[in-house]
């Protein structure tokens, strides 16, 4: 099996029972993607989706979340996989703009301070 080439940052509940802002990181081959034909370079992105959990299932709709890269890379690695922070002001915006994108609510605040 495969190691997995991502780590989850957090989980932000929001207004519907079940639902959350997911933030993660994951490395990116790079290439052409094949949902909007653009290039994309290889690298490690920050990916912010609306997801649905539940029964220990994980659910969301293709094109609904937003990715950000965090820094250019030729191949994976774990450690840097593991070192990456994401800056605060980014997360925040990339919450937000999904936040606006799917009329969703966080459950404790209205949007993450930008």
């Amino acid at each position: 099996m495969r190691e997995s080439r991502s780590r989850e940052i957090e989980a932000i509940p929001t207004g519907n029972p079940g639902e959350f802002i997911a933030v993660s990181i994951s490395y990116n081959e790079g290439g052409i993607n094949y949902f909007n034909y653009k290039e994309e370079r290889r690298g490690f992105y920050l990916h912010v989706t609306v997801e649905e959990r539940k029964d220990g299932w994980r659910s969301c709709i293709i094109g609904n979340g937003i990715k950000a890269m965090l820094a250019p890379a030729e191949r994976f690695s774990r450690k840097i996989l593991n070192s990456l922070v994401p800056d605060p002001h980014l997360e925040a915006l990339l919450i937000n703009h999904v936040l606006s994108k799917n009329g969703a609510r966080l459950q404790s605040r209205e949007a993450v301070p930008a």
